[in-house]
């Protein structure tokens, strides 16, 4: 935990630019956090939140939220996480109904447009 707090604290934010061209909003360790990101993981809010993605505190709330994981994330893979076995299965079991999903997505978009 005390990692945790260390890597919050060295956080840096800036307002720099990314290759391309994204707004780079925040660095997590070296790890960039773009205004696409932001704005990738406010669109993935349900709808009810549909009125508030524009308020400046609460895009600072879902940044920090964002921050927080890529520590975590960071936290985890140093911990060698990925590497357990049980982790390792159930990251195969999510890939698999990713894939699968995004199959039936494309067909059912693809027979949808077809009949209309």
């Amino acid at each position: 935990m005390k990692k945790l707090v260390l890597a919050t604290a060295i956080i840096a934010l800036v307002s720099s630019n990314s290759l391309a061209g994204d707004k780079v909003l925040a660095k997590v360790n070296g790890k960039p956090i773009t205004e696409s990101d932001l704005n990738k993981a406010l669109n993935s809010l349900p709808e009810k939140y549909s009125s508030v993605k524009g308020n400046t505190e609460f895009r600072k709330r879902v940044l920090e939220t964002l921050i927080n994981q890529e520590l975590l994330f960071q936290e985890a893979q140093k911990e060698g996480i990925p590497q357990n076995p049980k982790v390792r299965k159930q990251i195969e079991e999510a890939k698999k109904k990713i894939i699968i999903n995004a199959l039936l997505k494309k067909h059912l978009k693809f027979r949808r447009n077809k009949y209309l």
